[in-house]
């Protein structure tokens, strides 16, 4: 991991047109979010994806829109994505424990999770569209024969602008982080946005379930924080 990442910051040359697509897009996703709280700044990114989409041809299993037939090593890897998930939801109630002690899960409140899960889920489905269907796809582009470990230089990068777009929010900037360098390390070995989806939704569901609001902020960012 070392070696990956002095390769990853000794770049001596990377592609500029993609580098200066990818500033452009992800400029309008900061602005957004921090300057100008409107839609015409979302339409006009994903106006900007589906045109890459268009012009380099990318088809629905490269985007992991459809990411069926299923491999062994893609079972291998989904079932070691939901024991992440699993992990990470017993790590995040034990964190909670910690905030509240007195932290208990009512019956009432574990009815009205698949709702939640079934709401969160499209949205995650959207950010992992966006995060590994474009941003993914295009640094792993940029950096592929400029990087010895591109894979790790994408998940790496992705991770970080995925967090960027969390602050100032802490607990968000740090679980975006890592999970979105996982996101993407496992978009790339499963091609299955769903199920990283999932796993997406799930932990941020226990986020804001098992942690209090002091901490989560209600899973806010940017000015609204």
């Amino acid at each position: 991991m070392i070696n990956s990442l002095k390769s990853f910051l000794y770049i001596k040359e990377v592609k500029m047109p993609i580098l200066i697509e990818l500033s452009l897009v992800f400029g309008l996703v900061l602005a957004r979010v921090w300057l100008w709280q409107h839609d015409l700044l979302v339409i006009a990114a994903i106006c900007a994806a589906f045109a890459v989409w268009k012009h380099k041809k990318y088809h629905l299993r490269r985007l992991g829109i459809r990411p069926w037939p299923f491999s062994k090593r893609h079972w291998f890897a989904m079932a070691f994505i939901a024991f992440l998930s699993i992990n990470t939801v017993a790590s995040i109630y034990g964190f909670g424990i910690i905030f509240n002690s007195n932290l208990t899960v009512q019956s009432s409140d574990l009815l009205q999770l698949p709702k939640a899960l079934a709401y969160y889920f499209g949205w995650a489905c959207f950010q992992q569209l966006w995060m590994n269907g474009y941003f993914g796809i295009r640094l792993k582009t940029m950096f592929r024969h400029k990087v010895h470990d591109y894979l790790f230089a994408t998940c790496l990068t992705n991770g970080i602008l995925f967090s960027i777009v969390h602050i100032p929010n802490l607990v968000l900037f740090i679980t975006t982080f890592i999970g979105g360098g996982l996101g993407t390390y496992f978009f790339f070995k499963t091609r299955n946005l769903y199920i990283i989806a999932l796993a997406h939704a799930i932990v941020a569901i226990a986020i804001g379930y098992f942690l209090p609001n002091y901490v989560h902020h209600n899973l806010r960012i940017g000015p609204g924080f």
